[in-house]
């Protein structure tokens, strides 16, 4: 790319969070210099693509065991994830409208507790660069009815 003296550009079009190694010269009517060293130079991370394979399970009656992978495209450093659930139905009295609720971590997995027996959420995760990504796809977990007890723990 040639540009004018005085003007800048954008040089090049790249991926997110991506290393490139440049030189560069200068050129006039009296010719051109001689490249200069090289240098690395690293682009802005970019917001993360969704978590993948995201999982819910119950874990007893007001428990629900929460897990997904990492994005593919992290387009940077992962800082972090925020879950989101909500009630979506208690037991046989139909669908609800509940507040949601936000929870954020730093690991792939969390244990939801505190939650009504024999009650679905529906719970989605985005995870964190220095951007935020795009909400994952909504899953289902319906938590056991009392006195039914399931452990699960993250692997």
């Amino acid at each position: 790319m040639i540009l004018e003296s005085g003007v800048t550009d954008r040089v090049l079009d790249a991926s997110p969070n991506t290393v490139w190694r440049v030189r560069v010269r200068a050129e006039n009517e009296a010719g051109a210099s001689d490249w200069s060293k090289e240098v690395s130079i690293t682009t802005a991370e970019g917001a993360p693509s969704a978590v993948q394979d995201l999982d819910a399970r119950p874990s007893g009656p007001e428990a629900a065991a929460i897990s997904w992978r990492p994005p593919a495209q992290p387009n940077g450093e992962i800082t972090g994830y925020t879950l989101v659930y909500r009630l979506k139905s208690r037991g046989e009295c139909g669908p609800r409208s509940a507040q949601p609720i936000t929870r954020n971590t730093l690991a792939e997995g969390i244990l939801l507790d505190g939650l009504l027996p024999d009650s679905t959420y529906d719970v989605h995760v985005t995870a964190h660069t220095s951007q935020a990504g795009p909400q994952s796809n909504i899953v289902t977990v319906t938590t056991n009815e009392d006195g039914e007890l399931i452990s699960y723990s993250f692997l």
